[in-house]
């Protein structure tokens, strides 16, 4: 059994995301930057991820939120 304090995967370290996919180029990156959120009716949201080269032009631009 794993301590509570220890990442559920194997290349995380506290506080760091786990790999997503980019709203834009649909890559998985291993540094994924939040750049936006989907509301919904329920309440339940998500964040929406880019890579590092895609954020800028979609923070910048205002595309991902």
């Amino acid at each position: 059994m794993s301590h509570p304090t220890e990442s559920a995967h194997p290349r995380q370290s506290a506080g760091e995301p786990l790999p997503q996919r980019c709203v834009d180029c649909e890559t998985v990156t291993d540094e994924p930057i939040r750049v936006g959120e989907v509301h919904t009716a329920a309440g339940v949201g998500c964040d929406v991820w880019a890579c590092p080269v895609c954020a800028p032009r979609l923070l910048q631009d205002g595309e991902a939120s």
